[in-house]
């Protein structure tokens, strides 16, 4: 009998805050196309996107739990807006998560 090993590789969106005084209006995401996005934070807010050309020294990545629930309110792997998404990596390269507060999504 032989025995395999199945290996999950769990990804989550590459999604980052820059405020600490916890007041979000946007949330800065990585796009597939390697550029930093500033994302309004409402429904559909991912087809408002403009390019982050702010520090990146500051940016704190979400937990993978807390990106993935504003991914989906800002629609950000809906490909109705062209065909860049928000950019996912696996938990490991992203370190040091930050979990914003419940009521400031």
């Amino acid at each position: 009998m032989v025995l395999q090993a199945n290996t999950v590789i769990e990804t989550a969106p590459k999604l980052f805050s820059i405020d600490d005084a916890h007041s979000f209006r946007d949330w800065i995401a990585e796009g597939t196309d390697g550029y930093l996005y500033k994302v309004p934070s409402e429904p559909g807010g991912w087809s408002k996107r403009d390019k982050y050309e702010g520090q990146t020294d500051d940016l704190k990545p979400l937990s993978p739990q807390k990106a993935r629930a504003i991914v989906q309110f800002v629609a950000g792997h809906s490909k109705d807006w062209g065909p860049v998404t928000i950019a996912e990596a696996s938990p490991s390269e992203q370190q040091d998560y930050w979990n914003a507060p419940q009521d400031s999504v």
